[in-house]
């Protein structure tokens, strides 16, 4: 038996703490092509054999379909609000994420390879008679092409901007403005693995199972060893790459190495790091990884069908669960605070199932299989501060949460979230929120900022903080004052009730009238015959202060705050 569950507690327990649920199954009349590409949105773009392209719902539901004119030759790739594709009509195509054709451009074969998007928006991309072809993603128009060879494998966009293609048994290098080569090496076998880059825009080329790595000037740097000296044959797919650590699998999955990508020295081998393990994991991987911000890597094993997760800077294996069926590459994009993950399975390949996952992509780029826009270049993840609140923070009365961030090529959005609620959003580099302690609850409070950038990447920054807010206090004769709360990420419309008791069992006042139960807004301020209610209840108490409750209720999302405020007879 491969794999051997010594507690199934501890399987139960990681799936918990790592809370990746599945949120949907989605199934396609027809097969699909490729692994899906997901929106910022959670919308999963997919192209089907019947000739069309389609898009799936973050909660699974059909969107729309358009007709392709012709069979994909390649995966989505998506940049903002574009996606593009090659068709076998000779054509590369742009669509909105509505399904409306943008432009298509006819060339002179089928596109071959996948296609490759700059910042700048740019496609790269080969064709079956050996030209490389550099289209404006905007209008469609070709900006130039040349002849690299027949065999030609995925170009790649490096930080610095040049275009890296493998073409025959040389990797070269091309200004990707001008389209002249830079240099052009020999890399002894050709390879249609796509290139991985690291933070110093290292290439990792995989050849036949042998991984060599190449700086950018296209000089040899170092190839797979173990610690015996021997050869590493590495699985035919593209490798990951989280921080320093360069992840790939052996041929056939079966294990799996963690390298420092500068030097090639082992930081990590699965079956030796894991032999200690409560979960006894033999890894099938043989499909494309995915990490997240945190360092968690997921990929889908070919065995039995499973989701599995372990750390990409130690390797340790964490927990698994069912991915309906023999899924294919993970793609993973930023969701909320957390991340969204959708794969390709089933018999066929005709069923989409998206998840739940802790976090957004961390990787130092977007890797065309690891992350969900398709998009193969070097595209680091923004650089993000949260300067306040501190954290661990004792908060009352007013106070604001600041964020700022920046992006190596283009800041797509940053937000700030209270206990998972979005509460500011800003399309620049920074964004703050500004509020009262006392119009939330007491207790403990998560503020988190995330940042994402037009490839895919998230970033966070978190401060746990708590919120402690001594009840005011009103006189008697004081005017009813102005009950406040933020917005539960849920409701526009809420119930405001008084009580004397924190069971709120009998209301003594409320927002709701004869004919409207809930108040638009986040603020209510009691009518004056309304909050005579609570100053004779408090006249009528036998002790000189009052405690009174009051709570606010969503439309549909339920309690938002229960808090209190104190009547003074004295006042």
């Amino acid at each position: 038996m491969r794999r051997l569950l010594i507690l199934g507690l501890f399987v139960l327990a990681g799936i918990a703490a790592q809370a990746q649920t599945p949120l949907w199954v989605f199934g396609s009349q027809s097969s699909i092509l490729f692994d899906p590409t997901v929106g910022p949105d959670g919308t999963s773009y997919y192209t089907t054999v019947d000739n069309k392209i389609a898009a799936v719902s973050s909660s699974g539901v059909y969107k729309w379909a358009a007709d392709l004119g012709a069979q994909a030759m390649t995966p989505i790739a998506l940049q903002g609000t574009t996606l593009f594709v090659g068709t076998s009509s000779q054509q590369i195509r742009a669509y909105s994420v509505a399904g409306n054709v943008v432009w298509k451009t006819v060339l002179e074969k089928n596109i071959k390879t996948p296609i490759a998007v700059a910042s700048d928006n740019t496609l790269f991309f080969g064709l079956e008679n050996g030209q490389l072809y550099a289209v404006n993603g905007n209008t469609g128009k070709v900006n130039w092409h040349f002849y690299v060879d027949t065999m030609m494998g995925p170009p790649t966009v490096s930080h610095a901007g040049n275009v890296y293609v493998a073409g025959s048994a040389f990797m070269h290098s091309i200004d990707a403005k001008t389209g002249q080569v830079i240099w052009r090496k020999d890399v002894f076998n050709f390879s249609n693995v796509p290139l991985a880059m690291d933070n110093y825009d290292n290439m990792v080329y995989i050849r036949r199972g042998i991984m060599d790595i190449y700086d950018y000037r296209g000089n040899f740097l170092w190839e797979a060893y173990d610690d015996t000296g021997t050869l590493i044959l590495i699985q035919n797919v593209q490798p990951l790459i989280y921080g320093d650590i360069l992840v790939a699998a052996v041929q056939g999955g079966g294990d799996i190495y963690g390298f420092d990508s500068r030097t090639g020295q082992i930081v990590w081998q699965f079956s030796k790091v894991n032999s200690t393990n409560p979960v006894k994991w033999t890894p099938k991987a043989v499909s494309s990884m995915a990490v997240d911000s945190r360092g968690m890597v997921t990929y889908c094993d070919t065995t039995a069908g499973q989701i599995a997760f372990f750390d990409a800077t130690t390797g340790w294996f964490k927990s698994f669960m069912p991915s309906n069926g023999l899924g294919n590459s993970f793609a993973l994009v930023g969701m909320g605070t957390g991340g969204y993950g959708v794969i390709r399975a089933g018999t066929g390949n005709k069923t989409l199932v998206g998840y739940k996952m802790p976090a957004g992509p961390g990787s130092p780029w977007s890797q065309w299989g690891g992350t969900a826009y398709k998009q193969m270049r070097r595209d680091d993840p923004p650089y993000l501060t949260l300067s306040q609140p501190l954290d661990g923070q004792v908060i009352t009365g007013a106070f604001c949460a600041v964020a700022a961030a920046s992006d190596d090529f283009s800041l797509a959005d940053l937000s700030i979230y209270m206990n998972g609620t979005q509460v500011a959003k800003s399309g620049g580099g920074s964004v703050s929120f500004c509020t009262n302690s006392a119009s939330f609850q007491d207790g403990a409070y998560d503020i988190v900022a995330v940042g994402r950038d037009s490839g895919g990447n998230q970033a966070t920054a978190s401060a746990s903080v708590a919120f402690v807010n001594p009840p005011p206090v009103y006189g008697v004769s004081y005017g009813a004052p102005v009950f406040s709360w933020i917005k539960n990420g849920v409701d526009g419309k809420y119930e405001v009730d008084i009580s004397l008791s924190p069971s709120f069992a009998p209301v003594l006042v409320s927002s709701a009238t004869p004919s409207k139960n809930f108040v638009k807004g986040t603020t209510w301020q009691p009518s004056q015959k309304k909050w005579a209610k609570v100053q004779n209840a408090a006249r009528l108490s036998a002790t000189t202060q009052t405690t009174f409750y009051w709570r606010v209720v969503g439309k549909s999302g339920g309690l938002v705050t229960t808090r209190s405020f104190i009547m003074d007879k004295t006042k």
